[in-house]
């Protein structure tokens, strides 16, 4: 008779199988080479879309720049660098003066808004590949620097928005504008596969095989007995 601890052994090699392969996936995750799509949306205005490659090298996107639909609306000081599983996005402030809650925008020199007005401006950045089939965006981790305000929102597989609109951007001395990045840095998992048919008739049939000995073994000790 095949020991029990065999049979679970054979489970145990097909869900370590499957852990390893997510691992490995998760492992080597980029978004380098990979072509995503960036949208400015706001309201009351036309989308503006850039479809960009992330990699070394960048910022893809760099403000002032009259060519590109994003790049013509940016200040520029402003960029959008999108690298491995970060993007940056280095935000001018100059805009109508923030009145929002924040205590860091109290004060002097104070903050002001990246538009004549608080808004719902944003960033869409969409059509995401991390380089492996399967593998899919979990969530987006936020950190700022100078700036106060912003949102993460709408996170799906394969995109999500960062919502600057109404953030306060914290103001240069001498009247200039002040200057801040946000970061955003993605985590990825390997979305769930329904196991191979065979695999599921094998795993049944083991759970099955050990049933049926289970029984067996029971009716023979108490014939021993």
């Amino acid at each position: 008779m095949i020991p029990r601890s065999r049979r679970t052994s054979v489970l145990a090699l097909i869900a370590s199988a499957m852990a390893a392969s997510t691992l490995a996936h998760a492992g080597t995750a980029s978004l380098n080479g990979q072509p995503l799509t960036v949208t400015l949306l706001e309201s009351g205005f036309l989308p503006a879309v850039d479809i960009i490659t992330a990699g070394p090298g960048g910022p893809q996107i760099v403000g002032n720049t009259a060519s590109d639909p994003i790049g013509s609306i940016l200040f520029s000081a402003e960029s959008v660098n999108v690298q491995n599983l970060q993007i940056v996005y280095s935000i001018e402030g100059g805009g109508a003066a923030y009145t929002g809650s924040a205590p860091q925008c109290s004060g002097s020199p104070g903050c002001s808004l990246w538009s004549t007005t608080a808004d719902d401006a944003r960033f869409l950045f969409s059509d995401l590949y991390f380089g492996s089939a399967g593998v899919i965006l979990k969530s987006v981790s936020l950190t700022t620097n100078n700036v106060f305000g912003v949102q993460v929102a709408d996170v799906t597989a394969a995109s999500f928005e960062v919502i600057f609109g109404s953030a306060g951007v914290l103001s240069g001395t001498g009247g200039i504008p002040g200057l801040g990045t946000i970061t955003l840095d993605l985590q990825t998992e390997v979305a769930p596969v329904p196991l191979p048919s065979s695999l599921v008739m094998l795993s049944g049939g083991l759970l099955l095989i050990a049933f049926v000995n289970g029984i067996r073994r029971h009716f023979l000790n108490s014939a021993r007995s």
